[in-house]
Formats: structure tokens, sequence, C-alpha cells
């Protein structure tokens, strides 16, 4: 049961928190603050002021089930999932809005159910290719490996984005993992980056290594969606600039309690980060000429 006590009125929107992490805190802040903001975004039939943004923190439930009974009792507006716990935790209501953010489970759960949407946590192909492009002009020839899974409207929007920056896309199939040191091998000699995307398989520690060995031994640049990855030995990283996910998701917030339905977004800012080890290894020279990222 929550240890929270039950509100005598129930707040319009309710932000469900995987944990008390700073990030959550603030970015649920600035939601708050930027709805407060706007006259009427949040404000009841009968609402003489806004009631505010309620606050629940999974941690603060012994059993995670009673989550979802316990919103539709109060049928707020709009419920905000901050985490991939959070969203699990409330993915079984499916009559409440629901948008999430920090969830690397969103995108598979938008695609299925009409009432979830949110902000991915990868850049969209475009805001990646882009950045990439400024850092490195002279190189044109970008692969990447897909395996059997591959989401066909990410290799549309890659190919595409690719073209309109002047670069060259050359795929490599995977049909199993295992074969994934194969493949890399046949991009040997074709390509002046390798662009490591979410696909789980690529993310498997062991083929991580291999995509790694292959950028030193090829002194070919990595470029990546996840600024962790750098630790990996990633050369660059186009990653969501978290501190703009705030305003984002107070837009997208108050288009749904106006009673739009926005569909799943990439996020709206990236920051680049190098990895100047592996930079100098490769050779290159490269800096950030715009630290506060750059907006779509």
């Amino acid at each position: 049961a929550s240890l929270l006590p039950t509100p005598a009125a129930a707040a319009e929107v309710v932000a469900v928190l995987s944990g008390n992490t700073a990030l959550y805190q603030q970015t649920v802040a600035e939601i708050d603050r930027l709805l407060a903001r706007r006259p009427g975004a949040l404000l009841g039939p009968k609402s003489i002021a806004p009631p505010g943004l309620e606050v629940l923190n999974l941690a603060d439930f012994t059993d995670p089930t009673t989550l979802p009974p316990l919103l539709q009792i109060r049928k707020p507006r709009l419920i905000l999932a901050l985490g991939g716990p959070a969203l699990a935790a409330v993915a079984a209501i499916d009559d409440l809005p629901v948008l999430y953010l920090f969830a690397p489970n969103g995108p598979r759960l938008a695609a299925s159910r009409a009432n979830i949407t949110g902000i991915d946590l990868t850049p969209a192909a475009a805001d990646q290719l882009a950045a990439v492009k400024k850092l490195l002009p002279a190189n044109r020839r970008v692969g990447l490996l897909t395996g059997t899974a591959a989401d066909p409207a990410f290799l549309a929007e890659a190919h595409q984005a690719a073209a309109s920056h002047g670069l060259t896309l050359v795929i490599g199939q995977i049909e199993e993992p295992r074969r994934i040191p194969q493949a890399l091998g046949s991009l040997a000699g074709r390509i002046d980056l390798f662009w490591l995307t979410p696909e789980r398989e690529l993310l498997q520690r062991q083929y991580l290594q291999a995509i790694m060995l292959f950028s030193l031994r090829e002194r070919v640049p990595v470029f990546t969606f996840s600024e962790l990855l750098l630790k990996e030995g990633a050369t660059l990283a186009v990653s969501p600039d978290l501190t703009a996910i705030g305003a984002q998701a107070a837009r997208l917030a108050e288009a749904i309690i106006k009673g739009e339905s926005p569909r799943p977004q990439h996020p709206a800012r990236v920051t680049v980060t190098i990895n100047q080890s592996v930079a100098e290894k490769l050779g290159l020279s490269l800096a950030v000429t715009t630290p506060s990222g750059e907006e779509r």
C-alpha cells in the first residue's frame, strides 16, 4: 500500500517517479512551473485555481500493482511516468493518458497503446547526423549494423537524413548476434564513421568490445546516442539535453490536457560529448562549439 495519504482533492496531473533522483525532481518541478504559468492549462471545470501536480514515488509503494487502481479512482487528466519502472507500473492503465520520460520501454509500449506517448531517449537520426557532420565534415561514409528486427521507420529516417547531409549509409546485415564480428569485417575500408544505434544485440558487452576494437584498428570513429557509451570506447555521443526535457514535456502535457493526442517525440535538444582520449588515439582534433546543444 502507498505510504502517501490520499489528498482531499485529486490533482489533475499525477507524476509517478521510478526513484527519488535529482533529475526526476528537477524535471517535475519544471513541468509544474511551466504548466502553472499557462492560464487555464490545468483548470478543471469547477476549479478556481490550478490544483497543481501531485508526485508519487514508486519506492513508496510496497506493492506497485496497487498503483493503477489508485490512479483510476482519482482519474487525473494526465499521468506522467518518469523512468522505465514507473511506466511499467502504470502500463496496465488504458483509459487515462500517460506521458513517459526517461523510459527505455516507452517506444515499445507507445507503439501498441493509443493512450501512451512521450519523449524518447534516442535523438532523431537527423540530429545525430547533423552534429557529426559539423564535427567531421570530411567523413561521409557512415556504417551501421542492423538486425532482422530493425525498425523500418528508423532506417527510412536515417536514409533521408543522410541524403540531406550529403552522407552515404553503408549497412551491414546481422542475421544473428554471433555474426556481428563478421559483419564488422565486411565494413572495413568502406566507411569513415560507425553509427552505434540502440539495437539490443549491439549493446551486449562482448559485441560492444568488438565494435570498439574495430574502431581503433580501422581508425574509424564511433558515434552513438548515449553519453554512457563513451565509457565503452565510443568517440562521441549525440545525446538528449536532459535540462530541456521539462519544457518539452510541459508542451506535450498541455496538448494532452487540451484533448490532443500527440505522437511520441525525439528530444527537442541534443548535446554533443567527446571522448577526447579515443579521439586522440584516432588522430582526431575535435571540439564542441555549441556546449548548450543544438535545437531541432
